[in-house]
Formats: structure tokens, C-alpha cells, sequence
């Protein structure tokens, strides 16, 4: 149910991102509720939402945490396994402003939904923008949600 009514948000303001297009403030407000209404699912989910929550990301964003230095973070990166710098760094420096994993995974909805979004508008000309998202949201969305590092790639 909580998918309906966000996507049901999210197209909203879409659709109203859409004919606000060049109109200033009202165009960058529906285009930023639309992206934070389905991005505050990212946030909200529970742990056992997404595979890769349970496999990696929680550790990881743990390890951040708790880690004496950026040094014994990598150092515990590499120990696990783990070798994507750019994706660790991104986990220390979201535990450096914060503890809570639920922030971590809405900064993540933020950064790929909003980079989907932002690609929609530019190909607006091409394909309506409704569409476009609502393909997005529909098809492609819930792979995001479990695929934490390939999603912001």
C-alpha cells in the first residue's frame, strides 16, 4: 500500500513538474516532491527489504560507524572483502553526519532516484515525462532497492 501512494505522489508532482516546465519555483518544487515522495521509501524500509541490505550493506554502513579512522574503516573493507572505494567512502562520509542506516539509505533514494529523474527531464523532447518516470517506477525501482552499490553507479 505504501508503494501506491508514494507513486501516486511521485507521478503527481511529476505531472505538475512537468507543466510547471520554465515557470521557476513551482517547476523545481514538483520536481524535488516527486524524487523525495518515492525517496522517503528508501529510507523507511525495513532491513529485510532488499538483498543487498542483508549481505553487505548494514555491515558496511556499520563499519563506518563504529571505525576509529577512514584508515581502519578501508582496513576493515578490505578485510571483508569489500573493494569499491568510491562506495565506501560515500558510507564514511554519511557516518560522519549520522548513525542511523534509515538516513544512509534515504540519502541513497535521493542520489539515484533524483539521477533518474533529472535524466527524464533532460529527454523530455523526446518522451513524455510521466512516462518516462512512471517506467522508471514501475519496472526499474525496486531493482534499486536491492542493488545499493550497482543503483548508484
Amino acid at each position: 500500500m505504501a508503494f501506491v501512494i508514494a507513486f501516486g505522489l511521485s507521478l503527481m508532482f511529476a505531472f505538475g513538474s512537468e507543466r510547471c516546465h520554465g515557470k521557476g519555483f513551482f517547476f523545481y518544487f514538483f520536481s524535488i516532491c516527486s524524487v523525495l515522495s518515492v525517496s522517503v521509501l528508501n529510507g523507511i524500509r525495513d532491513y529485510s527489504i532488499g538483498t543487498d541490505i542483508k549481505v553487505y550493506g548494514k555491515q558496511i554502513f556499520e563499519d563506518a560507524v563504529y571505525a576509529r579512522s577512514f584508515a581502519d574503516f578501508i582496513e576493515q573493507c578490505n578485510r571483508i572483502g569489500m573493494t569499491e572505494y568510491g562506495y565506501a567512502i560515500f558510507n564514511y562520509l554519511i557516518s560522519i553526519f549520522t548513525n542511523n542506516l534509515h538516513v544512509f539509505l534515504f540519502i541513497v533514494g535521493i542520489i539515484v532516484n533524483g539521477a533518474f529523474f533529472y535524466c527524464c527531464l533532460r529527454l523530455r523532447n523526446v518522451a513524455n515525462l510521466n512516462f518516462m518516470w512512471s517506467a522508471y517506477l514501475f519496472l526499474f525501482y525496486a531493482t534499486t532497492l536491492n542493488l545499493l552499490r550497482q543503483s548508484i553507479a
